[in-house]
């Protein structure tokens, strides 16, 4: 094998696994995407949680009073 020949397939392996990583990386970058969506997600049912509990506390409150 030429010295010349080796140095090719040396790069085509780099450029293979420069495909793969850029690959990996985009699909990170879908699924960080997704994990922020439900993220947020649960974010919003945490607080309206947080709201419910509040007010049931509040009427709990009302109802100890009466």
């Amino acid at each position: 094998m030429t010295k010349a020949t080796d140095l090719e397939n040396r790069l085509n392996v780099l450029e293979n696994q420069l495909e793969e990583a850029w690959d990996l990386a985009e699909l990170t970058q879908l699924l960080l995407s997704q994990a922020e969506e439900k993220l947020i997600n649960y974010s919003k049912e945490a607080l309206r949680a947080e709201s419910l509990i509040s007010s049931l506390l509040e009427q709990l409150e009302a109802c100890k009073k009466n």
